[in-house]
């Protein structure tokens, strides 16, 4: 019962993200570009948006950079949002900003999530957005720029001399483990971590981060026939 218990606590507590809607807020109100830095399951990428379009910053257009997380954000997002949010891929989102109209003028945010990954499209994309905020061609439309934290903030804020709402990161301490030799699947080799700290350590949730969709989906329906 216990266990129950702080489950439904855990679930009960809002995202750490609502608690910086209001900094966030009061910065939306004076500057044009936004940096957000919060850490992963923080509901940036699911609540934000939805948050956002609350206070009247819709509709938002949410980029992510992999389809795989576009499918993710609107399923967490939930239903009853079609017209006030919009998710997206970067490269879709790069697509609009080739196009003729003015289409992300219609926007009032436009968020682009996950930018400390740092690839090629999401950099060309930050470059654009802030040429296109220097013609006036994205109108009145605010920028969210959100990353899990590092060196990146940093270098947003630089680039678009923007304020940053960094939410606070957990205090216990974490140990960085490695492979013990060169792993030959990377996918068994996971999969393998994974059952490993289920059955030596008490009870808890692994988040686990891999390179590609493919990965991701064969990672999971390995661990699924494990408690099948």
């Amino acid at each position: 019962m216990a266990g129950a218990t702080q489950e439904h606590d855990a679930e009960a507590r809002p995202p750490e993200i609502c608690h910086q809607m209001p900094a966030i807020i009061r910065f939306l109100e004076d500057h044009p570009v936004v940096v957000v830095s919060a850490a992963p399951v923080s509901g940036k990428s699911s609540v934000f948006p939805r948050c956002l379009a609350k206070r009247g910053y819709g509709p938002v257009l949410c980029a992510q950079p992999r389809h795989f997380a576009v499918v993710l954000a609107a399923a967490k997002a939930g239903k009853g949002w079609d017209s006030d949010i919009v998710f997206t891929t970067t490269r879709q989102l790069l697509d609009l900003f080739s196009a003729p109209a003015p289409v992300l003028a219609r926007f009032g945010t436009i968020v682009i999530d996950e930018a400390n990954d740092r690839t090629l499209g999401s950099d060309v994309l930050l470059g654009m957005v802030k040429a296109a905020m220097g013609t006036g061609r994205m109108g009145q439309c605010k920028v969210v720029v959100c990353t899990a934290g590092g060196p990146v903030d940093g270098m947003l804020c630089s680039f678009f001399g923007a304020p940053i709402v960094a939410s606070p990161r957990a205090a216990h301490a974490v140990d960085v483990l490695y492979a013990r030799g060169p792993m030959l699947d990377m996918v068994a080799a996971v999969v393998d971590e994974v059952k490993e700290i289920h059955t030596s350590q008490p009870p808890g949730d692994v988040l686990v981060f891999l390179p590609e969709n493919a990965h991701i989906i064969a990672a999971h329906a390995k661990l699924e026939q494990l408690t099948a």
